[in-house]
């Protein structure tokens, strides 16, 4: 893309950065990434904060390697789905950083319900709970071989001859070579530090109000 191209593209971003950012179209979201893959303009904005969906949007995130390299698929609650230019890593850190948290720290604590050392549920939200699951075999070491399956969008899963399959909202259907009941396992597992989260929030919310609940 020409400089020309990139700037009637980047000049529409001003500063400071108003609602419209957080709601950007998927075809915005597409522009942007085509012209600022890895880079920012301007110092000190986290241009990734704005562009992800919000929580609430995302029924998955997997890993895929494109003509970029080793990029993130994203699938949306609505059925779209969008090509992150950026590593599943570097995705599900700036999920994390958007709300002020850390990515290993949340993996810790979810530890403390699982007992695993290894693919612990990632909590951002009460919308947004991910577990790992196998989606891929990296061509090259230090990839991730994990897609990250928000629980709240998982409608059904069904057992496969070659593993299960995972229906999202939207209608996507995502393939792992895992068996139903490991599937399942941790899909239980997020779901109930999902539900523990809206039982805190669902607290926070009375003890506000002055709710008898």
């Amino acid at each position: 893309m020409h400089g020309d191209a990139k700037a009637s593209i980047v000049g529409n971003i001003k500063l400071p950065l108003n609602k419209s950012h957080f709601t950007m179209a998927a075809e915005e979201r597409q522009k942007f990434w085509a012209v600022m893959p890895f880079g920012r303009p301007f110092k000190g904005v986290n241009y990734m904060k704005y562009v992800l969906p919000s929580d609430e949007k995302i029924a998955a995130l997997v890993p895929e390697y494109s003509e970029r390299g080793d990029s993130t698929r994203i699938y949306l609650t609505d059925g779209s789905e969008e090509l992150l230019a950026c590593t599943m890593r570097t995705a599900l850190t700036r999920i994390a950083s958007r709300r002020c948290k850390s990515l290993r720290l949340m993996r810790e604590k979810a530890r403390r319900y699982t007992q695993r050392k290894l693919n612990n549920p990632i909590a951002s939200s009460h919308s947004l709970v991910l577990t790992p699951i196998k989606m891929r075999r990296p061509r090259v070491r230090g990839d991730m071989a994990m897609g990250h399956v928000n629980v709240a969008a998982v409608t059904s899963t069904a057992g496969t001859r070659q593993g299960t399959a995972i229906e999202l909202a939207g209608g996507k259907v995502l393939r792992t070579s895992w068996g139903a009941g490991t599937v399942l396992r941790h899909i239980a597992e997020a779901e109930h530090i999902r539900m523990e989260m809206v039982h805190d929030l669902a607290e926070s919310f009375f003890q506000e109000f002055h709710i008898d609940g």
